[in-house]
């Protein structure tokens, strides 16, 4: 399957590599890195390996990664990243906020 990783998690992912450098330094920021896209590549080995979230919207995924949620539809040859959020964030929040954008 291909990946499409949509702008908004685009953002998600540096905002992460930023914060994790500013606050964690070099190694812990590439630990992440290589979490995300091992995850990735798991999801497009086996998109219904995570949860299902139907309250978050239609065909939204989750699946843990770190200390963060990837969210994620599919179709039959990609998988759409939509939104990586820390697993301490109102997750119904940040669903409402990018679904009015």
């Amino acid at each position: 399957m291909k990946l499409d990783i949509r702008q908004e998690a685009r953002n998600n992912l540096s905002e992460i590599s930023f914060y994790t450098f500013v606050n964690f330094g070099e190694r812990q920021m590439n630990i992440y890195r290589q979490l995300f896209k091992a995850n990735f590549n798991r999801l497009c080995q086996n998109p219904e390996t995570g949860i299902v979230r139907p309250g978050l919207g239609s065909d939204i995924y989750s699946l843990i990664s770190g200390e963060h949620i990837i969210f994620y539809s599919f179709n039959h040859d990609t998988i759409i990243i939509v939104k990586i959020i820390h697993g301490s964030r109102d997750l119904l929040k940040e669903f409402i906020a990018i679904n009015e954008a």
